[in-house]
């Protein structure tokens, strides 16, 4: 798949870095888990109810970290 990107960039289909080689950088840095070695997911979904609520402490949490800066 690189190389095709590679191709497809030199010939001005595309531009930008190349996702695959980006993931192959990323997957050293990223945690991993004794499970197979992946990352546990997909987390929980958060009730539309719940959204609201959850945005406001998040702006609460900000307007915190600012104060503090």
């Amino acid at each position: 798949m690189a190389k095709e990107f590679s191709a497809a960039t030199a010939a001005g289909h595309c531009s930008g870095e190349n996702r695959a080689l980006l993931q192959r950088r990323l997957e050293h840095l990223l945690p991993k888990t004794k499970e197979n070695g992946k990352v546990r997911g997909p987390h929980p979904s958060l009730p539309y109810e719940e959204l609201s609520a959850l945005e406001a402490e998040l702006a609460r949490q900000n307007m915190h970290q600012r104060a503090d800066a």
